[in-house]
């Protein structure tokens, strides 16, 4: 693992941190991220819905709520299509309270993993959303490259808006509107938002629409609907800047309240509130929890089984109903997991023979791995090797579908893209895609997409993990308010990770391997000792009977009343 540093600005971070009273290392962090600027400064340390852009930016955004207002004149039925993982669900949700909230006849299906296509399609139109006679679909979290089904929608006299954020191809559909940031022309100032963030900006904007016109609408309060527009956001790891960073800081605040019933259940569910009556969280609720803790609970339906579910958990005010489906999720999640092992195990040993082989990329396909698991085996191979792996499940018909998952510093769209004419369908983001091919291709798949990704790196060489330092430190500059302080700038994800310091000359005191992988320790230098923990360094428990260098991210620990700093370990070498 190579390291990193950014420059230091002792300058600026002191002018910053005299302007609004805060460290000179939390200017630095603020500066590494390229926050610069008193008004982007003031909106990173200050994240208000005050601050959100202006929805009609965005392109069709007058054509959307346009037509959806006619709908709500007309009693039209409105029927809601969305994607089963968690964007896709907590997009669904979004759309389903706010037109509810207007009176809108409206209902929703959320696709099925086992159907052969993604997105809208002709199929799902026939049979999910035609019997209810709708006039206006509109999807969630899809809909870009569903030209096909859109089309079959319009000779239906069916109208349709996409509601997406994925990448769109070279053929745009020609649908009433389509609500895409990365669209070209559009003029929507932050292109990295989440379908739950689309959603949300349509409905914001439909509220100010009928507002503006006056008239007997329903008052809209869309501030309790921050806690699924959080949940969407940081499950589909977009950049937690911008707009992201505001909808997750105001989100995580209502989710800690758990006062949604459906939230209350996953959050009882994943062992985040007290059991035996004791009120209160029982852990931090930030976005690494919801990360790990609560969204693979709600992947799980989508994963296993039928994540229309999810939706009714979200937007039920009954906490009855919204007991029992968590308990069906943890009854998924638990099968996912056993599921998981068994796919894991026979792919990291075929990709073992493949990364001994010299291979860029790891292309595998079984006719025996179970489809809901190939994202999450895709990312452990990446985690793993730190190179692209595509995992695919056959089915009877002989095509190949899965989950594409790379590095930092790949572009597996564009990777994908060049290997176009060997695919059926492909699309997602930069690290995280979609493919379905013939089985038959797999080979000269693996082949090709070795040529594309090797070509995006320098000399053709393999990806190198890269920890991004922020500052040097001695230990005894780390105190509990600074701690707190750099805690503000959460939170931490994608385009705001969290801060990493590099300390020289630590001794290492008694570390002992605990739960198999990972390493607890403490860390001294000079006169200051802390607490500290290595995620899955276990193997490398003989190194640290000697001084270190270290890297680290300082966090606050709570236990009861009592308060300290616990230092995580990202890597280390010999002092």
């Amino acid at each position: 693992m190579r390291w990193t540093r950014h420059k230091p600005r002792e300058a600026a971070a002191g002018h910053y941190a005299r302007e609004f009273d805060i460290s000179e290392l939390t200017a630095q962090v603020l500066l590494n991220r390229g926050v610069n600027g008193l008004e982007d400064m003031r909106a990173m340390l200050r994240p208000s819905l005050e601050s959100l852009h202006d929805p009609f930016s965005m392109r069709n955004m007058d054509k959307a709520v346009r037509r959806i207002r006619r709908a709500l004149l007309k009693k039209e039925r409105i029927q809601i299509h969305g994607d089963y993982d968690v964007d896709g669900i907590t997009a669904t949700a979004v759309l389903l309270l706010g037109l509810r909230g207007l009176g809108a006849d409206v209902g929703y299906h959320i696709i099925n993993r086992r159907d052969s296509s993604v997105g809208l399609s002709v199929l799902s139109l026939e049979r999910d959303h035609l019997p209810k006679q709708p006039k206006l679909i509109i999807t969630a979290d899809c809909g870009t490259s569903s030209n096909a089904a859109i089309e079959a929608a319009k000779a239906q006299d069916i109208d349709v808006i996409v509601v997406d954020h994925h990448l769109p191809g070279t053929f745009l559909p020609t649908c009433t509107a389509l609500l895409n940031p990365q669209q070209p022309k559009c003029e929507f100032p932050f292109k990295q938002l989440a379908a739950v963030g689309v959603a949300f900006n349509l409905i914001l904007a439909l509220q100010r629409f009928l507002a503006a016109e006056g008239g007997d609408w329903p008052a809209l309060d869309l501030v309790p609907l921050m806690d699924l527009v959080a949940l969407g956001t940081v499950s589909d790891l977009v950049a937690l800047t911008d707009e992201n960073r505001v909808f997750v800081h105001e989100g995580l605040r209502l989710i800690r309240t758990a006062r949604r019933p459906g939230i209350c259940a996953i959050m009882g569910s994943a062992h985040l509130i007290s059991q035996a009556g004791r009120a209160g969280l029982t852990d931090s609720i930030n976005a690494r929890t919801i990360g790990f803790r609560l969204a693979p609970l709600l992947n799980a339906a989508g994963r296993m089984d039928d994540a229309n579910k999810c939706v009714e958990l979200l937007t039920t005010d009954s906490y009855r109903v919204a007991d029992a489906i968590a308990s069906e999720l943890v009854a998924a999640n638990q099968e996912r997991q056993a599921r998981e092992r068994l796919v894991l195990e026979d792919a990291e040993t075929r990709a073992s023979n493949l990364v001994d082989a010299g291979a860029h990329t790891v292309v595998l396909a079984s006719r025996d791995w179970h489809p809901g698991v190939l994202g999450i085996v895709a990312s452990r191979l990446v985690e793993k090797f730190n190179l692209p792996a595509l995992v695919a499940a056959i089915d009877d018909s002989g095509m190949a579908k899965g989950s594409v998952r790379g590095p930092d510093g790949v572009d597996m769209l564009d990777a994908l893209r060049g290997c176009r004419d060997l695919l059926d369908t492909y699309g997602g983001h930069r690290v995280a895609a979609g493919v379905a091919f013939p089985a038959l291709h797999a080979e000269e798949l693996q082949r090709r997409l070795n040529l594309q990704v090797a070509g995006q790196l320098p000399d053709g060489a393999r990806p190198e993990r890269i920890l991004s330092v922020d500052a040097f430190v001695d230990l005894a500059g780390i105190e509990e308010r600074m701690v707190e302080e750099l805690e503000q700038l959460a939170p931490f994800g994608a385009g705001n990770p969290e801060p990493l310091f590099e300390a020289h000359g630590v001794f290492p005191i008694q570390p002992k391997a605990v739960g198999g992988r990972n390493v607890r320790l403490r860390l001294r230098q000079g006169s200051r000792t802390f607490s500290a923990f290595c995620f899955g360094l276990a193997g490398r428990l003989e190194e640290l009977k000697r001084p270190i260098d270290v890297v680290f991210h300082p966090r606050i620990v709570r236990t009861g009343k009592q308060v300290e700093v616990e230092l995580m370990i990202r890597d280390f070498t010999p002092a």
